[in-house]
């Protein structure tokens, strides 16, 4: 929907091809890099929703990046468990252990500490380069999709290595 009156990405599209465009583009972010449409002609709201999905990844035993799926959810079980004023996280009349819920925790901090200090530093060395272009290639990197906004070729060779250093940490995993 976000899309859908872009002439640059889906909005030259029908009905049936927007819907799968929209489909498959919602799936990609967490998982495996692939494009069907410019993201570079992206409008910075759908961008913004991408890098969420790119920042909770794929799922738990998956080989997609980000903070994964179940990661996600505890935090989500933990804000309700927390307005609810209740102790206990619980999912299928299952209780979530402390130690998970601060795992859940770590794995998020240290994954949004990497992508704020990746991104201060490539502002830094890309002053001249667009905010949003910017930060979408470092949750892309730090996230281990592979998507980008078409900018990577024209970044100085620091940032490029703050990228490659975000890629690896992101593929090894914040807490390992």
């Amino acid at each position: 929907a976000l899309e859908a009156q872009n002439p640059a990405t889906l909005g030259t599209l029908n009905s049936g091809e927007q819907a799968l465009n929209a489909w498959f583009q919602a799936t990609v972010p967490r998982s495996s890099g692939f494009n069907t449409i410019d993201t570079g002609a992206m409008t910075n709201s759908s961008s913004l929703l991408m890098m969420l999905l790119m920042f909770i990844g794929g799922g738990s035993l998956s080989t997609a990046g980000g903070i994964k799926v179940g990661t996600f959810v505890i935090l989500v079980l933990s804000v309700i468990s927390f307005l609810r004023r209740t102790d206990e996280i619980r999912i299928f009349n299952h209780s979530v252990s402390h130690e998970t819920t601060y795992k859940a925790l770590a794995v998020t901090a240290i994954t949004s500490i990497l992508i704020f200090l990746g991104f201060f530093i490539i502002l830094l060395l890309e002053p001249k380069a667009d905010f949003m272009n910017l930060l979408f290639e470092v949750v892309s990197a730090a996230c281990t999709v592979g998507l980008s906004r078409g900018i990577t070729p024209d970044l100085h060779n620091g940032s490029l290595f703050i990228l490659s250093l975000l890629m690896f940490a992101g593929r090894l995993g914040p807490l390992t």
